[in-house]
Order: C-alpha cells, then sequence, then structure tokens
C-alpha cells in the first residue's frame, strides 16, 4: 500500500511542477475522499506544493503588502498541510495492531519530509543539480522508510503516537 501511495505522492508533484502550476484550486479527483488516506495524502501533496511556491514568492518581493498577502496564504496552506499531517497520523494509528516498539516519529511527519525533499530535487533540477542525486538519495530513504515503518504498524512490531499538532499561531 505504502509504495504505490508514495508513487502517486511524487507523481502528483512532477505533473503539477511539469505543468508550472502555482496557485490553483484543490482537485482531489481521483484520489479518493477526504476521509481515506489517499485523500489526506492529496492534502498533504497539495498543501505543500502551494506552501513551496508561496515561500518562493515571498523571498523575491519587495512590496510589503504584496508580500504580506502572499505570506497569509502561505500561513493556510502550511495550516492545512499540518491538518492533512494529523488526519493521516489518526487513521494511521488506527489500523496499527499491537503493542510494538514506540517509534518517535510519525508515519505522516515522515511523508511529510518526503515531500519536501521531493519539491526540493524538482527545484534543484535547474538551480542545483549537482544536488539532485542527494536529494533524490534522502526522498528514496524515506519513502522506503515509511514502507517498512507502515508494514510494521500492521504487523504489530512498532507503532506510532498519533500527535495532536496544536499550533499556537495562525488559529
Amino acid at each position: 500500500m505504502m509504495p504505490e501511495l508514495v508513487r502517486k505522492m511524487r507523481t502528483q508533484l512532477d505533473q503539477w511542477h511539469e505543468a508550472g502550476l502555482v496557485f490553483f484550486p484543490m482537485d482531489p479527483a481521483g484520489w479518493g475522499p477526504e476521509d481515506t488516506l489517499e485523500g489526506q495524502a492529496y492534502r498533504l501533496v497539495y498543501h505543500s506544493y502551494e506552501n513551496w511556491h508561496t515561500e518562493e514568492i515571498v523571498q523575491t518581493i519587495s512590496d510589503d503588502v504584496i508580500a504580506m498577502k502572499n505570506y497569509r496564504q502561505g500561513i493556510l496552506h502550511n495550516r492545512g498541510r499540518n491538518e492533512a499531517m494529523e488526519a493521516l497520523d489518526r487513521m494511521f494509528c488506527g489500523l496499527q495492531k499491537g503493542t510494538g516498539e514506540w517509534h518517535s516519529e510519525t508515519l505522516a511527519s515522515i511523508l511529510d519530509r518526503m515531500t519536501v525533499l521531493h519539491l526540493k530535487k524538482l527545484h534543484a533540477l535547474v538551480e542545483a543539480p549537482q544536488r539532485v542525486p542527494l536529494l533524490q538519495e534522502q526522498a528514496n530513504f524515506l519513502a522506503d522508510y515509511a514502507g517498512h515503518l507502515y508494514d510494521d504498524m500492521l504487523a504489530g512490531r512498532r507503532r506510532c503516537i498519533w500527535f495532536i499538532r496544536l499550533k499556537l499561531f495562525n488559529k
């Protein structure tokens, strides 16, 4: 299950990047309802992708009013990203079996880091091609590790705690 989900997440990011999309409405068609792992994985990659591009624009804008508007947009995408990770953690924890050894990082956090590394890799292809192999290696490691952790959670060998992301800002 996890390898297919990771492939779908990466493919979606690749498609948006290749199409040059920035600031577009969320359209999870083909991903499943929001209350599924696939639906929340879509939310995670969508908000991470949009947040990346918002940050990219904010860093290059000198006009304070425009920068603040784009920064506000980034806050909303970061909130959506955190909400998606929390929902994924809740779902993954609901699937785990047994009382295996605790793992310190949640599966959603691993998928989030893998998504960010994939976005870095896509942008490094043009801006810093020498970094692409290392970024790909790190993203592949996280994707493989997510698969192993998921399997261990289902088999009862490992378990994760569902950490509620209690953000105290941007409510």
